[in-house]
């Protein structure tokens, strides 16, 4: 029984797991085959490969776009000027004439939601450039510094009285 257990000992084991090109071992040819590496992509194709399953993400995205669309051609999807008042058509309820009604002045509130959305836009724009800069350029404490220590070797164990005493 003794002879048994030595033998299996001293047999050569089977690696398990892992792929040829990780060991790096040699096979016979036909024998072996390199693993599956997966492709790598770039963040971009992964970004837009989520927002394509994302169902919230596509309707957030279409109402951009739209903004985007009617702030480019305001001039040209606006009825009536935005700045022009006819005084003998104040506080109008919505009509035909007037698709979102007039303000005390009798400017066409169409026109001046389709007009402010370039003023909306630009805004949104600047407010999120500055958010990057202000991220990109921020100064980031080093891990020494995020942790609370002053040095690195303040946060050890005490020597005890008697260590010293003795060394």
């Amino acid at each position: 029984m003794a002879d048994d257990s030595e033998s299996l000992q001293t047999k050569a084991r089977a690696i398990r797991g892992g792929s040829l090109g990780e060991a790096e071992l040699q096979t016979a040819p036909g024998v072996g085959w390199p693993a599956k590496v997966a492709r790598s992509e770039a963040p971009l194709v992964q970004g837009l490969r989520r927002l394509r399953r994302s169902t919230t993400a596509l309707v957030g995205a279409a109402i951009v776009v739209v903004l985007i669309v009617v702030a480019i051609f305001a001039d040209a999807l606006a009825p009536r000027s935005p700045i022009a008042s006819d005084q003998t058509h104040t506080f109008e309820r919505p009509s035909w004439d007037y698709p979102l009604g007039t303000d005390q002045l009798g400017r066409d509130m169409l026109s001046r939601v389709i007009h402010g959305s370039r003023i909306s836009l630009v805004v949104g724009v600047s407010s999120v450039l500055l958010a990057l800069f202000v991220g990109l350029f921020r100064r980031r404490p080093t891990p020494v510094e995020a942790s609370g220590e002053d040095e690195p070797g303040i946060g050890a164990a005490p020597i005890a009285e008697g260590d010293r005493a003795r060394g």
